[in-house]
């Protein structure tokens, strides 16, 4: 379609510098808030990892509050190690004990970025101290197809379990996922750290903590 341009005295007025920078610091501020709620996603997914789904979690799951157990994020450090029961992932309910020897247990989830990068230090600490040291990983409140595909692709061979309700979780007091809570063979827990572990960190807390 042809246009016509206006007459010289018909033109719209010029927009003010005033008006412009107005303009630019809005379209700044915009820029900032997507970014923040993206960086906010990102987090709450997990990471970059693209692993997270909200539709992973059990829909059975109560996330820690604090009803029940103890309180949410509270440090059982000293306490003796509360009668409760994981599932397998084949389904059968199994009383959470030491079986006489030390035990690490790790909380994780397959939505959890950080649990998915520690897991495979994890399994280098468990076949270096298999024979002296129990491990049990417990997946926290998601479906089972979401753990298996994650013990898939993380490739670990340590002893694991599921805690669908998260009601394990809750009796240690969990409220950010990774945990790992170090038991003695008395049942006594010695230890808890919140958050990612390497290799070499999770190697000395056996050697300082469980001194085997």
């Amino acid at each position: 379609m042809d246009t016509t341009s206006l007459p010289p005295d018909d033109q719209p007025p010029a927009a003010s510098p005033r008006r412009r920078n107005r303009g630019l610091l809005w379209a700044a501020a915009l820029a900032t808030v997507v970014l923040a709620i993206a960086t906010v996603v990102a987090f709450a997914s997990g990471g970059d990892d693209g692993s997270s789904d909200v539709q992973q979690l059990d829909p059975n799951a109560t996330l820690p509050t604090g009803a029940d157990g103890l309180e949410a994020g509270a440090d059982p450090t000293g306490q003796a190690l509360p009668q409760v029961s994981f599932v397998t992932f084949d389904g059968e309910q199994v009383p959470l004990s030491t079986d006489g020897r030390p035990m690490v247990l790790n909380f994780w989830a397959a939505y959890c970025g950080p649990c998915i990068k520690e897991m495979p230090a994890i399994e280098q600490v468990y076949q270096a101290n298999q024979d002296r040291v129990a491990f049990l990983g417990l997946d926290v409140a998601e479906r089972a197809e979401s753990g298996k595909e994650m013990l898939d692709r993380t490739g670990a061979t340590y002893p694991v379990g599921r805690d669908p309700k998260g009601e394990v979780f809750r009796a240690f007091g969990g409220m950010g996922l990774p945990r790992t809570v170090l038991v003695a063979a008395d049942g006594t827990i010695v230890a808890v750290h919140n958050g990612e572990l390497s290799q070499a960190e999770l190697q000395a807390l056996i050697d300082d903590k469980l001194g085997v």
